[in-house]
């Protein structure tokens, strides 16, 4: 989907983990999101965003949800 400045994410703040979201393959470049936090990422593409959780465990993690505001 096209964007005009970017992309808002957010970690949902009842997340147990930590989600590393990025604009690229490199994870070392990912900006980690603890539980309630946000970044702006300035992109013309939400498709180009990723986001992931390498701690997750489906048995003990719990609202690892992460939203995105296209503008």
């Amino acid at each position: 989907t096209a964007l005009k400045s970017g992309v808002r994410i957010k970690l949902h703040p009842g997340s147990t983990d930590v989600v590393f979201v990025g604009s690229s393959t490199a994870t070392s470049t990912y900006f980690p999101l603890a539980p309630g936090d946000d970044v702006f990422v300035e992109i013309d593409s939400v498709n180009s965003i990723s986001a992931i959780c390498p701690s997750y465990n489906s048995s003990t993690s719990t609202n690892v949800e992460v939203f995105a505001l296209g503008f």
